[in-house]
């Protein structure tokens, strides 16, 4: 088939626009199937002549999609048909292409993708040559490794761009003046986000990857795993073959995706999403390491959601906020507003400083204290003990009191033991994904998170003691101010010592009935209620945040009791009561003031019009934090900066997710007016 044959028998399409004809041609290659489905069984359609005729439902379509006129489509059929019917899909095409470049053009240098700037002109507005196309001479070109989610790893150039007059150097994602050391992203998010010095991961990829941890709570390492599963072996087969090593081969780096790699893109587009709502261009340090580059940023990203709060801080809906009517002595009806928050602890959290309660973040994630306290590394590491370690045959973080030397060789039996053994093994299964922040080492599974204490009886003997699943409840301040992992039993004769790293007590989440999350903060001790109100009170104290007017806590008697009695009015005004699972199965019958002061039975807004059911759902709480203790295996290694900037940003995405099946649920989700 020649052009000019066509043009010839068919004079009418030199007056269609070439563009129009492709569209044709795309769109008619597509609907081969509805048009040989049409045909009588005397036509055979799987041949490779096609079918005289297009039937007209297909033609007025195309003639709509593409803009000609209907009478035109049966000469564009008549003309391209036979071309048409063997024309390959367009998933066929895409993939012969990429082969075409793989075999004739990595080995000259010709990739098929190219990552340039998003300008080849200067957008400094501080320079000579602003808005003025750079030339050749100004162009550096680089080989790259861009990891596709639909191709696998593909080899690329990388194209740097510098403005002879201010010399700021201008690459795919970001742009760097020669005279300063920090690179500046773009405001569009690029097509594919760099992640090393010579690798790509596109950026479609990484949106599904941040799903994947948000719904699934699948790690990096396992998504890397995927990723070279399913991008670069050959599973059609029942013997499953490597398809890589050839084109690795090839490859100017490596092809193989790491876990630090999703890392990395995670971060790098959770910040370019943040700055580019702001209207904030994103700058990091151009030099140092992939890993420190994006810390200042990360922390910076913390410390906004700690001032201005979750984006759906001022959510509400008709799922947990409810206009409530009452009649007044008048006989007239009084209408109300009542919004409920829940809140509730869950035992997850990050290695921190063995000082009990200290704040101050470790300076790597396999050390037990922090800078401040570094010194305490020689002290015997039984709690309350102020004597040096003195190291013998057997111990070596003890001092040279036998009873406490004891202590450590019974603690180190346990988990040489032939029982642990298999426990050990269940928990490296569990920790696989750990390797996601900062990869163990042998000595970090030397110890699991089971509460141990020994107690002496009056002969002097020890008996040890464990709590192989421990839980956490709010207590009250004179509780918390001891240290719980210290002496969690009941005699004063109990003893504690910690071999293994300290770690954050729990993470409390405040989260509306709806299963809106509108705030989560780390408990360093434990869970202090006093800690839980001061953060419920920092929270709704934030820029068009309103405060609740229910407060639904396993241990509101306890907040209700300390609320009375602080200096702030802030809680004074807002009802609390235990959440009605807990009140009929945790606090006992005889437990007079959580009756009479926290009971949800008495507050008739929280029931159903009938007074039969509840109107909120006050186990909330309860349910969310199922969804976060996911968590745990990928963030137990992590240090403060990078734990904080994750959960929040799974909390952020989740909440998404939950508008959506509001508004599906037609609960009209809203937004309080800041300064409201």
């Amino acid at each position: 088939m020649f052009i000019g044959d066509i043009l010839h028998r068919n004079p009418i399409l030199e007056t269609i626009d070439f563009n129009k004809i492709l569209h044709f041609i795309q769109l008619a290659s597509e609907l081969r199937f509805d048009i040989a489905n049409v045909e009588d069984g005397r036509v055979n359609t799987e041949a490779d002549i096609a079918p005289r005729y297009m039937p007209i439902v297909q033609q007025g379509f195309i003639a709509r999609t593409v803009g000609i006129r209907l009478q035109l489509i049966p000469v564009l059929w008549r003309a391209f048909k036979d071309f048409i019917w063997t024309k390959r899909r367009p998933a066929e095409e895409q993939q012969q292409l990429l082969q075409d470049f793989e075999d004739g053009g990595w080995s000259i240098g010709i990739t098929m993708h190219v990552l340039a700037p998003p300008s080849r002109k200067c957008t400094n507005v501080h320079c000579e040559r602003k808005n003025l196309e750079m030339r050749a001479q100004d162009k550096q070109v680089r080989d790259a490794v861009v990891f596709t989610r639909d191709h696998g790893p593909q080899a690329a150039k990388a194209i740097l761009l510098t403005c002879p007059a201010c010399k700021t150097c201008y690459r795919d994602n970001y742009c760097v003046h020669s005279k300063s050391d920090t690179r500046t992203y773009y405001f569009d998010l690029p097509e594919f986000i760099q992640v090393g010095d010579h690798h790509f991961v596109e950026t479609s990829m990484a949106k599904d990857w941040t799903d994947s941890m948000v719904v699934s709570h699948t790690s990096a390492t396992n998504l890397a795993t995927v990723y070279e599963l399913s991008r670069t072996r050959d599973l059609d087969l029942y013997y499953s073959r490597p398809r890589i090593s050839h084109r690795d081969a090839r490859l100017p780096y490596s092809g193989i995706l790491t876990s630090e790699q999703v890392w990395h893109t995670f971060v790098i587009l959770a910040l370019l999403r943040s700055h580019r709502v702001r209207r904030v261009p994103l700058s990091v340090p151009h030099d140092g390491s992939q890993r420190a580059r994006f810390e200042d940023a990360m922390k910076q990203q913390n410390e906004r959601v700690i001032k201005h709060g979750q984006p759906e801080i001022t959510h509400y809906c008709d799922a947990c906020m409810r206009i409530f009517a009452r009649v007044n002595e008048d006989g007239e009806r009084d209408f109300y507003k009542t919004q409920v928050v829940v809140a509730d602890g869950l035992t997850i959290g990050h290695p921190c400083c063995k000082e009990f309660r200290c704040p101050d973040p470790l300076q790597h994630a396999h050390d037990h204290f922090c800078e401040q306290h570094y010194g305490l590394h020689n002290i015997c590491y039984v709690t309350n003990c102020k004597r040096s370690c003195t190291p013998t045959a057997t111990t070596s973080k003890t001092c040279q009191l036998e009873e406490h030397q004891e202590m450590e060789r019974q603690s180190r039996e346990r988990t040489t033991a032939m029982f642990a053994l298999s426990r050990r093994r269940e928990a490296q299964k569990k920790l696989a994904r750990t390797a996601d922040s900062t990869a163990p080492t042998a000595a970090d599974f030397e110890f699991d998170d089971a509460e141990e204490w020994f107690e002496v009886d009056g002969a002097g003997q020890l008996s040890q003691h464990i709590d192989s699943h421990p839980v956490n409840i709010g207590v009250s301040d004179e509780v918390a101010s001891q240290d719980q992992r210290a002496c969690p039993g009941k005699t004063p004769r109990a003893r504690k010592i910690l071999l293994s790293r300290r770690r954050t007590a729990c993470e409390v989440t405040f989260v509306r009935p709806c299963g809106v999350i509108v705030g989560r903060g780390t408990m360093f001790g434990a869970e202090a209620v006093s800690n839980v109100l001061d953060m419920g009170e920092v929270l709704f104290s934030v820029p068009g945040a309103q405060k609740p007017e229910h407060f639904i806590y396993d241990t509101a008697c306890d907040a209700h009791r300390q609320a009375r009695n602080r200096e702030s009015d802030f809680w004074k005004s807002v009802g609390m009561c235990v959440d009605v699972w807990h009140l009929k199965n945790k606090h006992k019958t005889t437990h007079t003031y959580c009756r009479d002061h926290c009971n949800p039975a008495d507050y008739p807004e929280l029931k159903t019009a009938d007074g039969k059911g509840w109107y909120f759902n006050t186990s909330i709480a309860e349910q969310v934090n199922v969804w976060l203790g996911g968590y745990q295996a990928i963030v137990r290694e992590m240090l403060p900066t990078k734990y904080n900037f994750f959960l929040d940003e799974m909390v952020r995405l989740r909440n998404i997710n939950t508008l959506e099946s509001l508004k599906r649920k037609h609960l009209v989700p809203t937004y309080y007016p800041v300064g409201s």
